[in-house]
C-alpha cells in the first residue's frame, strides 16, 4: 500500500512544502519572500512587474495582484511581457528552480524533506476542486481514496529528495564514520546483519543519518541503530548504543 504525505495550507502539517510557506529565498542577488513570489515573477520579462511581485509581503495578495496585472496587459495588448506560459516546460523548470533554492538555502527544509523518505508527496487540492491549474500542480483525493491529478509540485519535491539521498549515498564512507571513529560504514554493517536475519534493535532501513555531512547533523541525537543480537543464542554481536 502506498504511503502518502499531503500538504494544503501553510499552517497545517507539512505546510512547509507549500510555495506560500514563509521561507525567503535569494535569486540573482535579490531576496524573495516566498518561492511563490519568485515563481510568479519568473513568468514575466518586465522588471517593473517583477518588482511589484517581489515587494508584496502577502503571498495571497500577490496572487490577486498578478491576476490584475495579466488583465491589464491583455487590455493594453502587452501580453508579450508574459514570457513564460503557465504549465509549460519552462514553467516546470522554474518551479523546480524555486523549490531547489528553498532546499539549498534552508537546512531545516532539507532535514524535514529527508524525513519523508519512502512516502509519496501530494499537493492536496481536494477542497479547491478541478478549476484552473489545480490538477496540474497538485491532485485531489476522490471518494474511493485514489488521487487524481498530475501533481507536478509533489513530483518535484520527490525528485529533489531522491537527488539528496543519492548524493549522501555516494559520499566517502569515512566522512560519515569518522565522527564515531569507525573505519567502515555502520549503516552498511547493520543492514547486512538485518538482511541475514539477525535481531536489530531500533533499525530503520530508511535512516539517512549515516550519510548526512558532519556539519549538517545534530550529533546530540542518539543513533537510530543500537544492538545486533544473534538469533541462535541471544548473544550481542555488535553494540552501537554508546556511540
Amino acid at each position: 500500500m502506498e504511503k502518502t504525505i499531503s500538504f494544503t495550507k501553510v499552517k497545517l502539517p507539512f505546510g512547509w512544502l507549500g510555495n506560500m510557506s514563509p521561507y525567503p529565498i535569494t535569486h540573482m542577488g535579490k531576496i524573495w519572500k516566498t518561492t511563490e513570489a519568485l515563481f510568479q515573477a519568473l513568468r514575466f520579462n518586465d522588471e517593473v512587474i517583477q518588482e511589484a511581485i517581489r515587494n508584496e509581503p502577502n503571498p495571497m495578495v500577490c496572487k490577486m495582484k498578478i491576476k490584475a496585472i495579466i488583465k491589464q496587459l491583455t487590455k493594453d495588448s502587452e501580453l508579450h511581457k508574459r514570457a513564460v506560459g503557465p504549465q509549460s516546460i519552462k514553467d516546470l523548470e522554474n518551479m523546480e528552480l524555486c523549490v531547489r533554492l528553498k532546499i539549498e538555502q534552508h537546512k531545516e527544509i532539507k532535514k524535514m524533506l529527508l524525513s519523508t523518505a519512502g512516502y509519496f508527496i501530494y499537493e492536496d487540492v481536494t477542497l479547491r476542486g478541478r478549476k484552473g491549474s489545480n490538477l496540474f500542480w497538485g491532485a485531489l483525493k476522490n471518494s474511493d481514496g485514489k488521487w487524481e491529478g498530475e501533481n507536478h509540485l509533489g513530483k518535484i519535491w520527490m525528485k529533489l529528495r531522491e537527488e539528496i539521498i543519492d548524493y549522501y549515498k555516494k559520499m566517502p564512507l569515512k566522512v560519515t564514520s569518522s565522527k564515531f571513529g569507525l573505519e567502515e560504514d555502520p549503516y552498511k554493517i547493520l543492514k547486512d546483519f538485518y538482511e541475514k536475519g539477525y535481531d536489530i534493535s531500533v533499525l530503520r532501513t530508511d535512516d539517512m543519518r549515516w550519510y548526512i555531512p558532519v556539519d549538517e547533523i545534530d550529533w546530540s541525537l542518539p543513533p537510530q541503530c543500537y544492538r545486533v543480537i544473534s538469533p541462535s543464542d541471544g548473544k550481542i554481536i555488535a553494540d552501537y548504543s554508546n556511540l
